[in-house]
């Protein structure tokens, strides 16, 4: 039988963000994963619903992607990541996403579109956050992290910790 090994296309070379990890003080390395089925209005990373967008992206396999976090984890003095996109709970990167969760070496936070009952069904584990639900215009704010809280994009948006407690109320967390 062969093996077909599973690539993910992200942008690379990675970049880093502070506004995006939900503590009031770290900066994460941020990967944005291609392909997304969500239909977002105002979707602010459109090119990124194709699996296959190719400027300035490339393919990867887990291994190889958990090699090269640890070196720009390194490089950038941290262990947080952030996995964004396209929706790394997508059809196409839900599997790769889920091995991504076994490595204990990062902190990772997950942004998806997806709602919260549909992420406790996929029994993932292995995340410190996770953001869910698609971002709704009407309800659109600023996104920030102040030294008092952390804002997302919506109000209807909500974070979680690793034990499903939701932490923001009106898409916003209070350090």
């Amino acid at each position: 039988m062969v093996s077909i090994s599973l690539l993910v296309n992200v942008v690379y070379p990675f970049q880093t963000t502070f506004l995006d990890y939900p503590d009031d003080e770290s900066h994460a390395v941020i990967v944005y994963m291609m392909g997304c089925e969500r239909e977002c209005l105002e979707c602010h990373n459109i090119q990124f619903k194709d699996k296959n967008y190719s400027v300035g992206t490339k393919k990867f396999t887990v291994e190889e992607l958990i090699q090269k976090l640890g070196r720009s984890c390194k490089e950038n003095n941290t262990n947080k990541v952030v996995l964004s996109g396209g929706d790394p709970l997508s059809a196409h990167n839900f599997i790769i996403t889920k091995k991504l969760l076994l490595n204990e070496q990062f902190d990772f936070c997950i942004y998806t579109g997806q709602s919260i009952e549909q992420v406790r069904n996929y029994g993932i584990k292995g995340f410190k956050f996770i953001k869910t639900e698609k971002f709704n215009p009407i309800l659109k704010q600023l996104s920030e992290k102040t030294n008092s809280y952390f804002q997302l994009a919506s109000q209807n948006q909500k974070l979680f910790d690793h034990d499903f407690v939701q932490l923001t109320r009106n898409g916003r967390m209070y350090f």
